[in-house]
């Protein structure tokens, strides 16, 4: 069910309340403002075989990773404990790394369909990314969900 092609997508990562309305004050566990997370880590080994790589951009309330060729653009899972910092634009991984909206990412993990995001992450989540996937495929970037899956790149 997963597609293991690597999303070089220049991370245009919309960081955009995940799809959801910042002003609104979204409470749910799996979301944080444009950050949509996995409720909790993963203590398992491993994880998806493809890169995502890119920069982060926000586009109203929608949080994206976009190629650097202006491309497509998908919403993004982060691991759990990323959280979005309002007031730098930043998104912040669970070890601490800081990746403002327009910067270059890289880390791995794959991508899934927007159902996918339902049944894994939650409700809120599959109908804030509906509302944003604008992608050929129709799919979500899914980070792999530990601390150090994501960072900012080079």
């Amino acid at each position: 069910m997963a597609r293991y092609r690597s999303i070089t997508l220049g991370l245009a990562l919309t960081l955009a309340t995940a799809c959801g309305d910042s002003s609104a004050g979204t409470t749910s566990a799996v979301l944080d403002g444009p950050v949509i997370r996995y409720p909790e880590p993963d203590t398992s080994e491993g994880g998806e075989g493809a890169s995502v790589e890119g920069r982060l951009v926000l586009d109203g309330d929608c949080l994206y990773v976009a190629g650097h060729d202006g491309g497509d653009r998908y919403p993004i899972v982060w691991p759990a404990g990323t959280s979005w910092d309002s007031a730098s634009e930043s998104v912040i991984s669970p070890s601490g790394a800081r990746m403002p909206v327009g910067s270059a990412v890289f880390g791995g993990g794959g991508t899934h369909d927007v159902e996918y995001v339902g049944s894994s992450i939650g409700d809120d989540a599959e109908a804030l990314v509906s509302r944003c996937v604008d992608n050929t495929y129709s799919e979500v970037a899914f980070v792999n969900n530990n601390d150090d899956a994501i960072a900012p790149a080079g």
